[in-house]
């Protein structure tokens, strides 16, 4: 939300008039209460970690739990590995067709999709990329990824994969509230770099999740991890 809302005060300086002051106003005043309620809900997360306990999140993972509940996590991964590589191609190419005619319509169906797909990335990346990364079918760690022994992949990763989002979301939210005759004259210029921004941060998402599954298939041929 706060991603998005900084996507409408870029838009906000291309405009030359006060066409988007109440839709800023009225999203400041809604991101508060969320705002409070993240550091709430964060703060009570943080008050009941045991401090004395020295544990790593694959801890509670990597143990028997987690093997006799194979059939939990194969069901999410297969669901999530074949989102995404049918909705990020799709998001693509909704993106650069946004690029090509940044119709509002368009513009903000590729913002709403690229919320859809976010989830699917993001367990993509915990169900098929981390394990791949470790070689170990089990480890379904994405915060491993942000670790030395990954090579620091999770930074870039899912930094692209949210930049995706927020750019997407933010030329939608753009293409939503534009109604002025000056902002909708600056809208198509503000559509068209979100749009090229976006499609780039999927493709860059999409190639680096499918890095550590090639290097796997290269090294282990014909081999699945998952059997």
């Amino acid at each position: 939300f706060a991603g998005a809302l900084l996507q409408l005060f870029a838009l906000d300086r291309r405009v030359r008039g006060l066409d988007l002051m109440r839709p800023l106003a009225t999203g400041c005043i809604a991101l508060a209460p969320i705002i409070a309620l993240d550091w709430g809900l964060a703060g009570a997360w943080l008050a009941r970690l045991d401090l004395s306990v020295v544990a790593s999140c694959c801890s509670t993972t990597l143990d028997e739990a987690r093997r006799e509940g194979i059939a939990y996590w194969q069901g999410p991964r297969l669901l999530a590995v074949w989102g995404s590589l049918i909705g990020v191609p799709l998001a693509i190419v909704t993106a650069l067709l946004a690029l090509r005619h940044p119709g509002r319509g368009i513009v903000a169906l590729s913002g709403a999709l690229a919320l859809a797909v976010a989830p699917l990335a993001f367990g993509a990346v915990t169900f098929e990329v981390a394990p791949h990364v470790y070689e170990v079918p089990q480890h379904l760690c994405p915060f491993c990824l942000f670790k030395a022994d990954a090579y620091f992949i999770g930074y870039p990763l899912f930094g692209a994969i949210f930049l995706a989002v927020v750019w997407g979301l933010g030329a939608a939210a753009g293409a939503l509230v534009s109604s002025g005759a000056q902002a909708g004259d600056a809208f198509p210029a503000f559509a068209r770099s979100r749009m090229t921004r976006q499609a780039f941060a999927w493709i860059f998402a999409l190639a680096l999740g499918a890095l550590p599954v090639m290097i796997y298939a290269v090294v282990s041929p014909h081999a699945s991890l998952f059997r």
